[in-house]
């Protein structure tokens, strides 16, 4: 790691429901992925991935900004990377989004051709022709976000590699990606409070899927599930293209409101569920205690179990209505579980059961199978696709202070008694020859 050129480094953002994420990293030129570092702060003001209170989220981002340059700092000095006289700076923060009412809108775009050959200008065209239109085409509940070309069609039969070929009729079927109004302007007012006006966007489910599905997944057919705190987002990916993407609003919060009927306190409830299994038939039943205000509580495994599966049900049987849906168009071949909602025990069993298709936890590319890269996989995507430029090293200003003029004994400096020398001498030459003392007033 000689010679590093810190302008690679990218800092990313993914503002959940229950903590803001935050990473730092890069892509070396092996293409392998290097997290620097990465530190979370608790969630206040956001609900399903929608900034509702812009003060709380503003001081929020700034104390996880301020956590993760100085872990950025320590490390570069650690590394000899920041020579003296110079400071490290954020100038640019990329923000993965995925947030509830987040939909997928298909429309096509057609262009009648002299029998010409397709080029990557003419494709760019349809696809500028289509941002302009939907940019006020969707409702006043919906802003336009991004757009994901899904299939190419030439004089009626398909072609995955458009450019070069030659046709009289193309045609390019879009995904338009629509957001809540007013996600992206309120999410940007918080970066630009917290003091980071530079901010990118992307969509979490897309940049999630790129560096935890394999090339091979995307090809045939995957679906990737993030179990958040507050909602579950299901996408389906194939012919390496995002084919669909719906956001549930549950997650795996309700699971802890549901704990919490055995009248303990949320952060008992959490501990619960994190040592519960997800399903009957995977554990052994059991006793244990709890303390709770001050008293040992005991509980049934089974009979905890059966609360944390009975919302469980309800989640998947939304997430099979959905994959139901997508099946009836597209080939299946697995399903991928990312959020902190995976942590659940027995949840991949529990999901492969339920729904009858192959399940496996996912894991960054190159950073194998650690549990507790599940709830960063979102901040990790969009670290892996982001072009960097996220640091700036600059060099430190010295300003050199003017020495203060030395006052003489008398309190008066050398150019003060010049001037009170010369004028006195002044009114003594312009003096009236004639004016006495006594005539002065």
């Amino acid at each position: 790691m000689e010679n590093m050129d810190l302008s690679k480094l990218s800092v990313a953002i993914d503002l959940g429901s229950s903590k803001v994420k935050g990473a730092i990293g890069y892509v070396n030129e092996a293409g392998r992925f290097i997290c620097i570092t990465s530190d979370t702060e608790q969630s206040s003001g956001i609900c399903r991935g929608y900034v509702k209170n812009i003060s709380e989220v503003a001081g929020r981002v700034k104390n996880l900004m301020t956590k993760l340059k100085n872990r950025l700092v320590n490390w570069a000095k650690k590394e000899n990377y920041l020579p003296e006289g110079y400071r490290l700076t954020i100038d640019k923060v990329y923000v993965a989004l995925s947030a509830a009412d987040t939909q997928g809108v298909f429309k096509t775009i057609v262009r009648n051709l002299p029998h010409e050959e397709v080029t990557e200008e003419l494709i760019r065209s349809m696809l500028e022709e289509n941002e302009k239109s939907a940019m006020n085409s969707y409702s006043n509940n919906m802003d336009y976000f991004m757009s994901i070309p899904q299939r190419y069609i030439l004089d009626g039969c398909e072609e995955t590699t458009p450019v070069g070929c030659v046709c009289e009729q193309l045609s390019v079927v879009i995904q338009n990606i629509l957001v809540k109004k007013d996600l992206i302007s309120n999410v940007r007012t918080c970066f630009e409070r917290a003091g980071y006006p530079n901010v990118e966007f992307c969509l979490s489910p897309l940049t999630t899927a790129n560096v935890v599905l394999t090339e091979q997944e995307r090809m045939d057919g995957a679906v990737l599930i993030d179990f958040g705190a507050m909602d579950t987002s299901v996408s389906l990916f194939q012919n390496k293209v995002m084919k669909y993407v719906y956001i549930l609003p549950k997650g795996s919060n309700h699971i802890t409101r549901d704990l919490q009927e055995l009248k303990v306190p949320e952060d008992k409830a959490q501990t619960i569920k994190h040592n519960i299994c997800a399903a009957p038939g995977f554990m052994k039943p059991c006793y244990f205690t709890m303390m709770v205000c001050g008293e040992e509580r005991y509980f049934e495994s089974e009979m905890v179990t059966r609360i944390v599966e009975d919302r469980l049900n309800k989640i998947l049987s939304q997430v099979e209505a959905v994959i139901s849906y997508v099946m009836s168009t597209q080939n299946i071949n697995q399903i991928v579980l990312v959020g902190g909602g995976s942590k659940l025990l027995y949840l991949k069993e529990k999901v492969e059961a339920t729904l009858g298709i192959s399940t496996r936890l996912g894991s960054v590319i190159d950073m194998g199978d650690d549990t507790k890269i599940l709830p960063f996989a979102a901040v990790l995507g969009a670290l892996y696709n982001a072009q960097g430029g996220s640091v700036v090293m600059e060099k430190i200003e010295q300003t050199v202070e003017k020495p203060e003029k030395k006052q003489s004994a008398g309190g008066k400096s050398f150019a003060q008694k010049v001037k009170a020398t010369v004028g006195s001498f002044m009114d003594d030459l312009f003096k009236d020859p004639g004016e006495s003392d006594s005539d002065k007033m």
